[in-house]
């Protein structure tokens, strides 16, 4: 019996990444039995994935093809086609930029030996990590600072006018490499 598959029941791709930058990509997941299409433009990407998302089943985005600010198209699509997957490839170098997919919403990253999910199980939010977290358990103590020498009520100055005066009348005067230390 012949190992074919039928390419009506193979998951749909999009890579989107420079040619390099693709070919890796594209042979990692076909591979895996996905059938891929590809582009450079992450503009064009997201045009057709305006048109034919519900055919789509992941969006491979490579870091190295990115601007940082074109990784919002994350959110867009985690927000308008929320069960379509998005894969990093190329991280290497791009601290900045896989923090922030991350931050976004990305799915996982797609390496040569094959994908490796970090967003299981996090539904996104539009919050950035840091925002989300667990609620503590018990409330934290803030430690006391110790008493002041001088008590002020909160609404007392600390300058009387006329020492507020002396002190901008003696900043006026001073030379200005002086100022500047």
């Amino acid at each position: 019996m012949s190992a074919v598959t039928n390419p009506m029941n193979r998951p749909l791709g999009l890579v989107v990444g420079n040619d390099a930058c693709r070919a890796s990509a594209i042979a990692t997941l076909g591979r895996r039995g996905f059938c891929l299409d590809q582009t450079n433009d992450p503009y064009q990407a997201m045009q057709r994935l305006c048109r034919l998302g519900r055919d789509f089943t992941c969006v491979i985005l490579s870091l190295n093809g990115l601007y940082l600010e074109e990784l919002r198209m994350i959110a867009a699509i985690k927000t308008h086609l929320p069960r379509l997957e998005i894969w990093l490839s190329n991280t290497d170098g791009r601290q900045a930029a896989l923090a922030e997919a991350i931050s976004l919403g990305v799915d996982g990253l797609l390496a040569a030996d094959g994908l490796h999910r970090i967003g299981a199980g996090v539904a996104h939010t539009g919050q950035k990590p840091a925002e989300i977290v667990a609620k503590p358990t018990a409330p934290r103590r803030i430690p006391q600072a110790p008493p002041a020498v001088a008590t002020l009520s909160p609404n007392e100055p600390i300058l009387t006018a006329d020492e507020l005066r002396a002190l901008l009348e003696d900043l006026s005067t001073a030379p200005v490499a002086a100022r500047l230390r």
